[in-house]
């Protein structure tokens, strides 16, 4: 019972990490690209429950500075998985990561296209084709899912039952 609960947790924990983590990068890519393109950064929230938000006044390139979001926190993680990879390191973390962020990025704006929600909204309202972003969509999710189905996890070895039962007190 008890490794149970330890690994719930570390689930738990882990997921946090990576819902935080790639909603860093996607709002990273939104000021970049304001910042490069001459708009001035308002706010940016990170609220305990619910989506991160950054908002920009003057934006001079709206479509420009809501696509970078997404696109910046799907291609980020995938460039430093890839990085470890030709430098011949493995990170199970890292590698997990890219695919959450590739699969979660691609979710957004082609699932949210079709109720013209946040970024995927933002975007249709600059005239932006809709099937941009659900090839935006089917991109990421077929290079997020090829990552996970990558992912060698290193074998698990069943426990004796002696040890098992000890393991559990």
């Amino acid at each position: 019972m008890r490794q149970f609960a330890r690994r719930t947790l570390l689930l738990l924990f882990g997921a946090v990490i990576f819902w935080y983590g790639m909603e860093f990068l996607h709002e990273s890519g939104h000021m970049f690209a304001a910042l490069l393109t001459g708009g001035k950064i308002e706010h940016l929230g990170f609220p305990l429950l619910g989506f991160s938000r950054t908002e920009i006044s003057p934006n001079p390139h709206p479509a420009l500075v809501a696509w970078a979001g997404p696109v910046f926190g799907g291609v980020i993680p995938l460039l430093a998985y890839l990085a470890f990879r030709l430098a011949r390191l493995n990170s199970y973390f890292l590698h997990l990561f890219a695919a959450f962020c590739l699969l979660a990025n691609g979710a957004y704006l082609g699932i949210g296209s079709f109720d013209r929600i946040g970024d995927a909204g933002d975007i249709l309202r600059r005239g932006c084709p809709i099937q941009w972003l659900w090839m935006f969509g089917v991109v990421a999710g077929v290079i997020g899912i090829g990552l996970l189905k990558a992912l060698q996890l290193p074998p698990v070895r069943p426990k004796t039952s002696s040890a098992a039962s000890e393991s559990d007190r």
